[in-house]
């Protein structure tokens, strides 16, 4: 019964809800403006799908990173928050490997306190 009763207090579900009947409404007759709507939002996710991390790639980044890290301050040291990683280059067959060698070149720049580029 708490399950129902948050999950209809639930801002998200209000607002979808709302959103729903905004676009079907009582009337069957699609109008231009919920067509410019709908197409946005299409478009929004697709591109939104677009950004989705290559996961080997970033999982070697952050192993990498924090390994660099530590190389050059110590084993025993705490790795900083690891930075996002940057687009796999086009050459790299494999995605941990490349991913996880640039982290650390990366990370060992940041541990230096030079001025590092990605």
């Amino acid at each position: 019964m708490l399950f129902i009763w948050y999950w209809k207090n639930n801002p998200l579900f209000v607002l979808c809800t709302r959103f729903y009947l905004y676009l079907c409404g009582n009337n069957k007759i699609m109008t231009m403006k919920r067509l410019i709507l709908i197409s946005f939002l299409a478009i929004g996710i697709i591109i939104s799908m677009s950004f989705v991390k290559d996961s080997d790639y970033s999982d070697g980044w952050e192993d990498g990173f924090c390994e660099g890290f530590k190389n050059i301050k110590g084993q025993y040291s705490i790795c900083p928050i690891t930075p996002i990683a940057p687009i796999a280059k086009m050459d790299c067959a494999e995605g941990y490997i490349c991913g996880y060698n640039r982290g650390f070149k990366y990370g060992m720049c940041i541990a230096e306190g030079k001025k590092c580029t990605k």
